[in-house]
């Protein structure tokens, strides 16, 4: 994830069923607890999923994993 050009976090996609591919894993990371609750989580993952949803039109399953640290992250997921 990126703010004012800086990198603020990352996103992340894997497969939890491996080779099957019917499930993929989402995660996100904002590094710096003072950018938390600014709904910088929510516009990522909007376009995270979107992104994914294009190269894989066909999901039955997504998971979504963050720190549990972040609340808003919890109630997002």
């Amino acid at each position: 994830m990126v703010k004012e050009d800086k990198i603020i976090g990352l996103v992340t996609a894997y497969w939890e069923d491996e080779d099957l591919k019917q499930w993929i894993e989402v995660g996100m990371l904002i590094y710096d607890a003072s950018l938390w609750s600014q709904g910088i989580e929510t516009t990522a993952l909007s376009e995270w999923l979107h992104y994914l949803f294009v190269l894989f039109d066909y999901l039955p399953h997504i998971g979504f994993t963050t720190w549990s640290g972040n609340k808003g992250m919890q109630i997002l997921g």
